[in-house]
Parts: C-alpha cells; structure tokens; sequence
C-alpha cells in the first residue's frame, strides 16, 4: 500500500492460522498461540512512563526518563547464571522491607560503606 490501510474497530488482520493483531479503539490485541518474536535491527524504544506489565497481578518494568523501575505485588525473582554486577557510579544501593531500610550500601568512588538499618 502507498497509504495508511485503515482497519475498522473489531476486525483483525490474521497471520495463518492464528496470530492475529486487532484493535478496539482503545487496546491494540496480538494473540498467537505461540512465542510473539520481535526481531529488531536497532534499539525498541518505549516512550518514558509507558511499562511493560506482565499478567494481571502487577509485575511491570517501567521508566520515567530518570529512573527504571521493576515492581510486584509478589516476589521479585531473579535468576542470575553469572556475577551481577551493580554499577552506582557513586550512588547508593538500599535494602528495604515494607519502605523501611534495613541495610544501606554506599560507594564514593574510594570508600564502601555498609550500614545496618
């Protein structure tokens, strides 16, 4: 097409025997019955204070232009094969339980300070 195709509310466009992308005016849907693959030759960009929400119990990964945040109403797992490596350049690293911090980790560039809340 040379131009926008407009697709009408509520009616998708089908890939073969399922995938399906389809909008409602409100929500844009794509359902398949297996993995959805982006293949990107460059970054994929998403617009600060826009997430990316995982199931409906709150899991979400999202920026603000300063800060990424990764939150759950649930334990926050992560699986780590190799070293994690946490670089702060200079910043702080808090541990918190319920909003109170219990152990702080400071670093300003020569000296590492860690104190027990």
């Amino acid at each position: 097409a040379t131009t926008d195709v407009v697709v009408p509310a509520n009616v998708g466009v089908t890939f073969g025997t399922g995938e399906k992308i389809e909008g409602d005016n409100t929500d844009l849907t794509i359902t398949s019955g297996a993995d959805i693959n982006l293949t990107a030759t460059s970054d994929i960009n998403v617009p600060a204070n826009v997430g990316l929400t995982f199931g409906d119990d709150g899991e979400k990964i999202e920026g603000d232009g300063t800060d990424l945040t990764i939150s759950s109403s649930n334990n926050l797992t992560m699986d780590i094969t190799g070293d994690l490596t946490v670089d702060v350049d200079g910043g702080d690293v808090y541990y918190k339980d319920a909003g109170t911090t219990f152990l702080h980790v400071s670093f300003d560039g020569t000296n590492t300070t860690i104190t027990n809340g």
